[in-house]
């Protein structure tokens, strides 16, 4: 695309290729400027600043979505937390009645019964505690591995950003040493004239070279900020489950004290009570054994489909900022790759204007 807004000494001003597509907005903010150089760098600057400007948007947009989502998810969990205690306690209330109203004339069973009741629970209940074990220990091995993927993951990043430094600066070295031999065989000939167009293509490397160290920096702080924002999200996260499990602990020991209570006042009962209805007896025990087991693996099922909900965040969480680091670098990249191309373009111009 060409555009004549104004020519000095008798140069038109021709845009690049690679800003062919966004020529309107970029154009229409230079147009008033009538030196080629500063057009040429106001227009290279306001390219630039629109794909931040457009990252840095889309990131306070993602940032707040996932706040107000984690408040409605703290806000769900509050409510249905007291809705299952508000549930617990009514039923606790109207079991405690009903064993009440039925143990006054209720026979209890004999000791050997009672032997044999109580090594059943304890069987069940070492069970239990062994399967949360196990779930403990999955959890602290999945901790460690995302631990162990993430160091992995900053060293790789490292190692890139170390590489892409050498091979620039390896560059711009050969650029410079090609530049000044040119400079020195051309300057025999055309000393006047070379040393103006040498001080415009200085002025323009310059200006690229700006644009790059703030792109570089600008990447670095906002690698720095979502590693911040990263920590502070698993800092939360961990009080969390902290906060569930204290809460899970104090719930069990308090069952169990329940439990203990419960068996005191049945001996009590029992010595108390001397009839015998056996068949009677053994139906109403299968039929509580029943509900006590149908409410516990409830209970599991639960929070089973908790603790996959909360991993499920956390690898949506991981993968998102893992492919954002890797458009950032990609994005660099084709920055590093556009300068060379450039560059070699100039070169070329610069050969074909000597030899004309």
């Amino acid at each position: 695309a060409v555009f004549r807004t104004g020519s000095t000494r008798g140069v038109t001003f021709q845009a690049p290729d690679a800003y062919s597509n966004r020529t309107d907005p970029v154009i229409a903010s230079v147009a008033h400027i009538q030196d080629p150089i500063q057009r040429a760098g106001a227009m290279i600057l306001s390219a630039a600043a629109i794909p931040i400007q457009t990252e840095m948007r889309r990131y306070l947009a993602v940032k707040c979505r996932e706040d107000r989502t984690w408040a409605i998810t703290v806000i769900q969990a509050y409510f249905r937390r007291w809705k299952a205690e508000l549930t617990r306690y009514k039923y606790l209330y109207c079991a405690t009645r009903i064993q009440a109203a039925f143990r006054g004339w209720l026979l209890r069973d004999t000791m050997e019964d009672k032997h044999y009741c109580a090594t059943q629970i304890q069987k069940v209940a070492r069970g239990y505690l062994s399967t949360m074990r196990v779930y403990e220990d999955l959890y602290n091995i999945t901790v460690v591995q995302s631990i162990a993927r993430r160091n992995l993951a900053i060293a790789r990043a490292e190692l890139r950003y170390r590489n892409i430094i050498t091979v620039q600066s390896l560059w711009r070295g050969k650029v410079c040493r090609e530049e000044m031999k040119l400079l020195h065989w051309s300057a025999i000939k055309i000393q006047s004239h070379w040393r103006t167009y040498t001080a415009r293509m200085n002025y323009q490397f310059d200006v690229v070279d700006i644009i790059i160290v703030q792109s570089i920096v600008r990447k670095k702080l906002a690698h720095n900020l979502a590693e911040t924002l990263r920590l502070g999200r698993n800092h939360n996260a961990a009080t969390t489950i902290q906060k569930y499990w204290r809460t899970y602990d104090c719930t069990m020991n308090y069952l169990h004290s329940v439990a203990d209570v419960l068996i005191v006042q049945s001996v009590v009962r029992r010595w108390s009570a001397k009839r015998f209805v056996s068949q009677y007896r053994s139906d109403l025990h299968h039929e509580m054994a029943l509900r006590i087991q149908m409410k516990v693996r409830s209970w599991v099922s639960k929070v089973r489909t908790i603790k996959e909900r909360s991993a499920r965040d956390i690898q949506k969480t991981w993968r998102g900022f893992w492919c954002y680091t890797d458009y950032v670098f990609t994005l660099a990249d084709i920055i590093v790759v556009q300068r060379t191309v450039r560059a070699h373009q100039a070169c070329t111009r610069v050969k074909a204007m000597t030899r004309e």
